[in-house]
């Protein structure tokens, strides 16, 4: 019986992966445990291996393509086995029933465009494409496996192509192949992040505080404790990782402001995981320490190092990047002082951090003296908390930054 390679659940808000390519050709045999494809989320990278010994066929997405979680990739044959029709997955599979032979001969040709008349091998999604532009798919030349068509071929097709000299009298109410709040021809993982974004804020009810607090005390404490820890961990202890310290105290005292939703209920994670945004070469990832509020700062500190050298060398782990329940972003470091974070889904309020600066301020004696000063932006969702709620978290926030030494 075929056995399909399907698109596996790398976490719980994943919906799709996207195929960064292909390692086995279809035809090639395979044996179970190969690593067949790579693909990538919004988070990681992964690969998809052959889950049985025998012909990889039937590949449903090339490279740059999305498959739903638990969409069919491909398939593995048997000997005398053919792809199978009317399966699950069928949005993922094999264009449209006809007798077909063995699929050695299906992709025997170079990648050329095929000839008028010929059967051509397309996507799913590039055929949709295609015919919503009105192309004929003979016209255009495939970059997929054996010439298979892509979607980013049509595209590229249609960017080729000259503009007509005067609409045609039905083209005004042919509709746009890609939705215009995601635009096409985004590479993998940004496309992905770029539908997570929208997704985030349209899903939910957004709201940003912005505040500013001083942060004399929190930078002595910083350069004390660098100092202090340098020779045995082998690097300097971070503000993030007291942000980190103080956040997970703050979510003790105040664990509402990392209620979810999910599935349509109420959740109350039972520990604080906390996510710190990385400027990774791929993109934007956000690794996450597991159970923070019983972790000792040192910990802390090994701890997000490994993460943030996992998330530049791309070698993240799928349980690093899921299962967060709030989130840092810290753009002080170059030079930011206050913006709008977006909500990590399903979490329900995230921290942005500006940059620590000296500024005239005024005393409490009423005298103008030069202070640190630190600003704070908070994002969170008023579906599940009032800003009164949120405004008290992030005075307490400020109110540990202010006083750093209570942490200890």
């Amino acid at each position: 019986m075929a056995t399909p390679i399907l698109m596996p659940l790398m976490g719980i808000t994943m919906e799709e992966g996207i195929i960064t390519r292909w390692l086995v050709d279809e035809g090639a045999n395979v044996a179970k445990g190969d690593v067949v494809l790579e693909f990538e989320t919004d988070k990681i990278n992964a690969e998809v291996e052959a889950p049985a010994d025998g012909i990889l066929a039937g590949i449903t997405a090339g490279a740059g393509e999305a498959v739903k979680v638990q969409g069919v990739c491909a398939w593995v044959l048997a000997d005398g086995e053919s792809v199978p029709d009317g399966q699950p997955g069928a949005a993922a599979a094999a264009p449209p029933p006809e007798p077909e032979a063995p699929p050695e001969p299906q992709f025997a040709a170079p990648a050329a465009p095929p000839r008028p008349g010929g059967r051509v091998f397309a996507s799913p999604l590039a055929r949709r494409l295609a015919r919503e532009a009105s192309l004929e798919l003979a016209e255009i030349r495939g970059s997929g496996p054996s010439g298979r068509i892509v979607a980013d071929d049509v595209r590229a097709h249609l960017r080729a192509a000259p503009a007509p000299a005067a609409p045609a009298p039905p083209a005004p109410a042919t509709p746009a192949p890609v939705p215009v709040a995601v635009p096409a021809g985004l590479p993998g993982r940004r496309r992905v992040i770029a539908e997570r974004m929208m997704a985030s804020l349209s899903q939910s009810a957004q709201v940003t505080l912005n505040s500013e607090c001083d942060a004399g005390e929190f930078v002595a404490l910083r350069s004390k404790l660098a100092g202090q820890y340098e020779a045995e961990l082998g690097f300097r202890i971070s503000y993030n990782d007291l942000l980190v310290r103080i956040c997970a105290r703050v979510l003790v005292e105040q664990p509402n402001m990392q209620s979810q939703i999910r599935d349509g209920e109420l959740f109350a994670p039972d520990q604080i995981n906390v996510g710190l945004a990385v400027d990774a070469p791929d993109g934007l990832v956000v690794p996450n320490l597991k159970d923070v509020a019983g972790t000792q700062l040192l910990d802390v500190a090994r701890g997000y190092r490994e993460l943030f050298e996992g998330a530049r060398n791309g070698t993240l782990g799928l349980d690093q990047v899921t299962g967060g329940t709030f989130t840092i972003t810290n753009l002080g470091a170059i030079g930011v002082d206050t913006f709008t974070p977006v909500l990590n889904p399903p979490e329900a309020a995230i921290l942005g951090v500006g940059r620590i600066v000296r500024k005239p301020v005024v005393s409490e004696s009423g005298d103008l003296v030069a202070g640190t000063r630190m600003s704070l932006s908070l994002t969170f969702d008023h579906r599940l908390n009032d800003g009164a709620a949120a405004a008290r978290f992030l005075q307490r926030i400020g109110q540990y930054i202010e006083q750093p030494y209570l942490l200890i």
